[in-house]
């Protein structure tokens, strides 16, 4: 048996028993709360008792049998290690008992006297061979006549081996106060069980889980208070005994053990108590369990001064958490009710009054409706999407009113779009008339409308936005601007019903400069603009499209680093606030932006996450956005399987009349001209001309499709058209942005003479170095190097293959590091390529195989490509780079010096 922080109760009772067997008679008095681990000290101590030869006798008090007189006297005297002349003696004494109603004070009844006096007579004989021990357990519930005679032989035990040991239960107030009031003229040693220190718990994790386990001890004294009952009844819980604690059905069962032990109204108070929750005040838990206020605090005080469960007690997740499982399903609905009622007409809060009719699922009262839906509102406030969803349910099943069934559909789809688009779609039907008949107005209004355009419903959409915007005054400038930017989220420009100036109305002027980039281009202003707009608005259902539409203005102004840094923060906010569709949503523009800042990894792992966030059904037409992006990302690592298994997966035909369309299009069209299906990127990229110039979006800053079908024509052997494509979106750019001309400039020079090439990149260099976006910058180099080296300025063609190698290693664009190893092999097959003294120096430290292998190490090739390359084992290449590593001085491949990809020519030819 495991006695763990008791060594100092432990010692006492050894030292009395030892002082008994020495002639001098002892009473100890064992107290604590329930569950402190008296009746465990007891019987291991008895234990103890019965090894050392000494005689046994032990009772235990029941609450059930307390009015079975001499009931604790008879279990005293039938024990098994009594002689059955001394059981049948003391049997013959003890029954029949007195007639129970005749005792309850402290004054014996003759015939009580006389029992008790045979009775130390027979403890005074017994204990002349060896010393007796009495131990009588919860003796706070032993009969009236057995105490009598145990004060009766307390009396006259000082000079008898005699050791008497009574454990009680602390409680809230004495039932005897006789009996203690007797006790207390006794002398006796006393000893009191504390809660488990946290050693302790440790101690007893330990000893039942083992050492592995010791990182839940801490955890679990903290749940169980140190009570020990409890304690081991987390123990008994924890299904492998490690991570944090978990509280399951042992820990319930041990809550209600102790509670039940107390008296039987406090478990009622304590159920009232887990009802209110944080409303539970004595006031308000008497009317809801039948008892007056007053007793109900005179309860938790004198629980509280026994050292049972206090109120702060009772309220501790696990305990409350115990307590309602405790009820039954009826119980618990009953229960409910009435608290929702009580704290209704006490004024408590909407969200507090809900959560009682929620849990008794019944919204029949007049009041009930009203408390919901204002309580939802308050929940989406609060973020509590799921509470919002709930109560709005359920005043929906119980409400009978026509109009307020309408009112109730529009604001529960409103809290289900935040986390399930679909759901909330399938709430439009019931809501179409209510906008002829002017039952939506407002909020409900652009929720209605935004899912209509999110499904790609673009004519219900449209028939129905066009009255509503008539119908809207100035008072509703918010109401139109949120409109017109949900309208352009999707399609890219604003309804022409809308004004098209800006107005001393923030929203509106906010709505229309936004606007403008989408139609004229962007400049200093409109970014200024935008990043107010960042700072200045929150997130929320209103603003999601106003933030999407900033953040793109700063993208088309090749402003990405504080796109990427604005972004960032609100998508920690979404995710912060558990609101899956803007997670989703934001997840979707941080990809994008990842990929203009030249970083594919990244941005595979945002789209990835986004696409997981929504199924495709939620996305509808907007699913283009993500998976373009995953395309792009793809295609520019070389992972064109994944990119192609991504162009095959079905979409929205609805999708091809949004802005997302031409995108989705664009980023199949380059997977198709990375894989050499030239005809299907001409399709594809010209397809994505007409349906930008259908949208009125027909701007390099939204699409560069003029210069993707450029490179196309390019390699159909076509400059000369392709040429005129890209002049033409030179000029349509107008130098709106930097990235635009960048790209242009770059395709130009595929087009043009090979002596005019190296002055058309370096003029795209400058443009895409300021625009951050380091994948062009890596295609415009790897062009500058191989025009360079076409002209046969090979020093030039070097220094640029090097800063080519570094920026498509920093971007992990795998074809542009094998397109460059494929051409650079002619760069140093003259004298004139090869290496500086630098990279000749490292050059003469390594071996000729070790030298090719780390050339081609540095351009970004597996193990396994250079063995395939040079006709050796991976296993082969893997030794030489360690070997490579440890004459250069180096931790690995990426410290690998540029210049050794220079080498990669004689890497081929002496392969």
């Amino acid at each position: 048996m495991e006695l763990v922080d008791r060594s100092g109760e432990w010692e006492l009772l050894k030292d009395a028993f030892a002082a008994c067997g020495e002639g001098r008679g002892q009473l100890v008095l064992v107290g604590g709360r329930f569950a402190s681990g008296k009746t465990e000290l007891l019987h291991a101590f008895g234990d103890h008792v019965v090894d050392s030869r000494a005689l046994l006798l032990s009772a235990t008090g029941a609450r059930s049998e307390g009015a079975l007189q001499r009931g604790v006297l008879g279990q005293l005297f039938h024990s098994d290690t009594l002689p059955p002349s001394v059981i049948a003696r003391a049997v013959s004494l003890i029954l029949p008992a007195a007639d129970p109603g005749q005792f309850g004070g402290p004054s014996m009844r003759p015939s009580d006297a006389r029992v008790a006096q045979e009775l130390c007579t027979i403890v005074s004989t017994l204990a002349k061979d060896r010393p007796v021990v009495m131990l009588v357990d919860d003796v706070q519930y032993a009969d009236d006549a057995s105490l009598q005679a145990l004060l009766y032989l307390i009396r006259r035990m000082r000079t008898i081996p005699v050791l008497m040991v009574l454990s009680e239960c602390a409680q809230p107030w004495t039932p005897r106060p006789w009996f203690h009031g007797e006790l207390a003229g006794c002398p006796h040693r006393e000893l009191t069980l504390q809660p488990l220190s946290a050693h302790g718990v440790a101690e007893l994790v330990q000893l039942r889980l083992g050492p592995g386990a010791l990182e839940l001890a801490d955890g679990i004294h903290a749940v169980s208070g140190g009570v020990p009952l409890l304690v081991k009844a987390l123990i008994e819980d924890q299904p492998h005994g490690v991570g944090q604690p978990y509280v399951g059905a042992a820990f319930g069962r041990a809550i209600l053990a102790c509670l039940h032990r107390c008296e039987p109204s406090f478990l009622e108070v304590a159920r009232g108590m887990a009802i209110l929750g944080d409303q539970a005040t004595p006031a308000m838990v008497g009317p809801l369990i039948g008892m007056d206020g007053g007793l109900v605090e005179q309860h938790l005080d004198g629980m509280a001064r026994s050292g049972q469960f206090s109120p702060a007690e009772l309220k501790r997740p696990a305990v409350h958490a115990a307590l309602l499982d405790s009820l039954s399903p009826a119980e618990r609905v009953t229960m409910h009710r009435d608290a929702a009622e009580l704290l209704y007409w006490n004024g408590a809060s909407p969200i507090t009054v809900a959560r009682h009719v929620l849990g008794a699922d019944d919204a029949s009262a007049q009041w009930a409706i009203r408390i919901l839906r204002d309580a939802a509102d308050q929940s989406l406030v609060d973020d509590d999407v799921d509470t919002a969803i709930r109560c709005l349910s359920l005043a929906l099943r119980a409400s009978i009113d026509a109009k307020e069934r309408i009112l109730i559909t529009a604001a529960l789809a409103r809290a289900e779009w935040r986390v399930n688009p679909l759901a909330a779609s399938r709430r439009l039907a019931p809501l179409h008339d209510s906008l002829v008949d002017g039952t939506l107005t407002g909020r409900d209004l652009v929720t209605f409308i935004r899912y209509l355009l999110w499904q790609g419903k673009l004519d219900d959409a449209t028939a129905q936005l066009g009255p509503v915007l008539e119908s809207l005054t100035e008072a509703d400038a918010q109401i139109a601007a949120e409109l017109g930017l949900a309208y352009q989220f999707v399609y890219g420009t604003a309804p022409v019903a809308l004004p098209q100036e800006a107005t001393n109305n923030p929203w509106t002027r906010a709505r229309v400069t936004l606007t403008s980039m989408m139609q004229h281009g962007g400049g200093e202003e409109l970014v200024n603009n935008a990043l107010h707009v960042l700072a200045s608005c929150a997130l929320g259902d209103s603003t999601l499209e106003m933030l999407a539409t900033a953040l793109s203005v700063l993208m088309g102004a090749d402003r990405v680093d504080e796109a990427a840094a604005a972004n960032d923060r609100l998508l920690a906010d979404a995710e912060r606030r558990n609101a899956p569709m803007w997670q989703a949503v934001l997840a979707s523009m941080r990809a994008h932006i990842a990929l203009r800042q030249g970083d594919p990894i990244r941005a595979d792992e945002l789209a990835a996450s986004a696409l997981e966030l929504m199924s495709p059904q939620n996305w509808g037409v907007l699913i283009g956005y993500p998976l373009s992006t995953l395309m792009l990302a793809n295609t520019a690592m070389g992972r064109h399987e994944q990119a192609a298994a991504l162009a095959q997966l079905i979409v929205p035909e609805a999708m091809f009349k949004t802005i997302f369309g031409p995108r989705y299009l664009n980023a199949r069209g380059h997977h198709y001209l990375a894989t050499g299906r030239l005809l299907a990127a001409f399709s594809d990229f010209e397809e994505c001309g007409e349906l930008v110039a259908g949208l009125g979006l027909d701007m390099p800053v939204i699409s560069m499709w003029r210069g993707d079908l450029a490179e196309v024509q390019v390699l159909l052997g076509r400059p000369w058209t392709a040429k005129e494509l890209v002049t033409a979106q030179l000029e349509w750019a107008g130098g709106v942005t930097g990235r635009v001309r960048g790209v242009s400039l770059r395709v130009l020079a595929a087009t043009s003479d090979p002596a005019e090439r190296p002055r058309l990149l370096y003029a795209a260099l400058d443009h895409l170095q300021a625009s951050g976006d380091r994948l062009e910058l890596a295609r415009c180099l790897v062009d500058l190097a191989q025009a360079h080296h076409e002209l046969g300025e090979l020093e030039l063609a070097r220094s640029a293959a090097l800063r080519a190698s570094q920026e498509a290693r920093s971007c992990h664009a795998a074809p542009l590091l094998d397109r460059l190893s494929r051409w650079s092999v002619d760069v140093a097959e003259t004298p004139s390529a090869a290496p500086d003294e630098g990279d000749d120096a490292v050059g003469s430290v390594l071996s000729a195989a070790e030298l090719r292998v780390a050339a081609l190490a540095t351009l970004g090739h597996t193990n396994r490509e250079i063995g395939r390359r040079l006709y050796i084992t991976p296993s082969t290449v893997e030794q030489h780079l360690t070997k490579v590593y440890r004459k250069l001085n180096v931790g690995g491949r990426k410290d690998l010096p540029a210049g050794l990809s220079l080498h990669v020519a004689s890497t081929a030819t002496t392969a």
